[in-house]
């Protein structure tokens, strides 16, 4: 929780100073980081995820779920890595 309230306090505060260029990028960065890190916690904790594939093995809609959350977190963290480069390029 304390994790998704840091993304949400960093992007009303991207909202509200009306950041833009490198600091803009910082922030989607570490925006994107953070949520980063809370899918690959989800891909990689043992605790069971809801809904699913009806008529597949439960053991199937797990692992599937698992595996969609870290290929989700995977892109997520290319997209921070993306930020963190365009904030450190001179323009």
């Amino acid at each position: 929780m304390v994790v998704c309230g840091v993304a949400f306090s960093l992007a009303g505060l991207q909202v509200l100073t009306g950041a833009k260029g490198r600091s803009s990028s910082l922030i989607a960065g570490t925006i994107f980081a953070l949520l980063s890190v809370l899918g690959l916690y989800a891909a990689f904790s043992d605790q069971r995820i809801g809904g699913g594939i009806p008529f597949i093995p439960d053991a199937w809609n797990q692992a599937f779920g698992h595996g969609l959350f870290g290929l989700g977190a995977v892109f997520t963290a290319a997209a921070a890595v993306y930020c963190y480069i365009k904030a450190a390029r001179r323009d």
